[in-house]
């Protein structure tokens, strides 16, 4: 008999790809669009501005950056734009009170002794669960009394360490109520404010969850003074649009082509190397939002140029959010770029000129 083949279906199988940007918009005619675009084109004039570059992912970069790896691969299209009108970094902390309570705050200053006892026990439930599928019921209940052992040792340091920090019988037993009270709930809490006057110490503190990913964002008005700009800046959003948004992945044939999306591309962004040193950098990041408003002075208004009518201003606005945490390294990697400036060079401005 013939052998029959199967065809193989993975998940998340890769599909096409993105194209790169003299492809999408069909470079090779005249007038044809690069993989590398500048607006206005006379920016190289102009002095400052902002490098875009988008880029193929990774096979698994969404882990790579956790890692300290590069996610990005092959390079897809840059876009050159002059500086923005409004330019800043904001950087953000996340932080969150939680109530301990005065057992929690025992467990703290006691932190090896505690572990130690929580260790063993966990191992010892693990070996209850093994046991118990195993069908070993006599090693299970061997491991279920050491468990309890290792248990009640964090119990005896609490006892303990009551007996030594507190000094009278009713001190020893308000310490115990409290412990009881915070864990008895809402009841127990009030028991215990109307018996003996007092309100338990939550012994709140303040735990460090991270650092927030930074959000950058840039806005532009993009006013075409010929028929290329015009070109130029329906590719350059065209690119954009493209780059953030994802494509259809899952193989096969039906349904299945729409089954899974595949990650949009990575953007790296950085400044003119003369402006980044006194500036900040960019870690890499992915295109959040993206908006183009094609009448922003509030009436239609085109221009006529070679048979072709496009918007006299196109306002667009950008949001990227990087997708690795902001640290002490890249800091230090900031400054120690600018220590190798000062050591080089000698800065100054000279004010009859301006500063640029």
């Amino acid at each position: 008999m013939p052998t029959v083949q199967k065809k193989k279906f993975s998940i998340g199988a890769r599909s096409a790809g993105a194209l790169p940007l003299d492809a999408l918009t069909g470079g090779g005619g005249e007038g044809a669009i690069s993989d590398t675009v500048k607006f206005p084109v006379d920016l190289d004039n102009t002095g400052h501005h902002v490098h875009f570059t988008a880029y193929e992912r990774r096979l698994g970069s969404v882990l790579k950056g956790a890692r300290g790896e590069s996610p990005i691969n092959k390079k897809l299209a840059s876009f050159y734009l002059p500086m923005p009108a409004s330019l800043g970094v904001g950087y953000s902390a996340s932080y969150q009170n939680e109530d301990i309570g005065l057992l929690g705050n025992l467990l703290a200053g006691n932190a090896d002794e505690t572990f130690a006892a929580i260790e063993g026990g966990m191992e010892n439930i693990g070996t209850v669960l093994n046991n118990v599928f195993a069908g070993e019921l006599g090693g299970t209940f061997d491991a279920i009394k050491q468990t309890g052992k290792d248990f009640a040792t964090t119990a005896n340091q609490f006892v303990g360490q009551v007996s030594q920090e507190l000094g009278s019988d009713n001190q020893r037993r308000s310490a115990i109520a409290a412990v009881a009270a915070s864990r008895g709930g809402g009841t127990a809490k009030t028991a215990l404010d109307q018996i003996a006057g007092v309100a338990v110490n939550p012994h709140r503190v303040v735990l460090f969850q991270g650092t927030e990913f930074r959000e950058h964002q840039f806005a532009y008005k993009l006013s075409a003074k010929n028929a290329e700009e015009s070109r130029i800046i329906t590719s350059l959003i065209a690119g954009f649009k493209y780059y953030m948004h994802p494509r259809f992945s899952g193989g096969g044939r039906g349904f299945t082509k729409r089954a899974f999306i595949d990650y949009p591309q990575l953007f790296e962004i950085e400044f003119r190397k003369e402006d980044r040193r006194h500036l900040f950098a960019f870690k890499t990041c992915v295109l959040k939002s993206f908006s183009a408003q094609y009448h922003p002075m509030g009436y239609p208004a085109y221009i006529q140029a070679q048979g072709e009518s496009a918007p006299v201003e196109v306002d667009i606005q950008m949001t990227f959010q990087e997708i690795e945490m902001f640290t002490k390294e890249d800091v230090e990697a900031e400054m120690a770029s600018v220590r190798s400036t000062n050591r080089s060079n000698q800065l100054a401005f000279d004010e009859s000129q301006g500063p640029f």
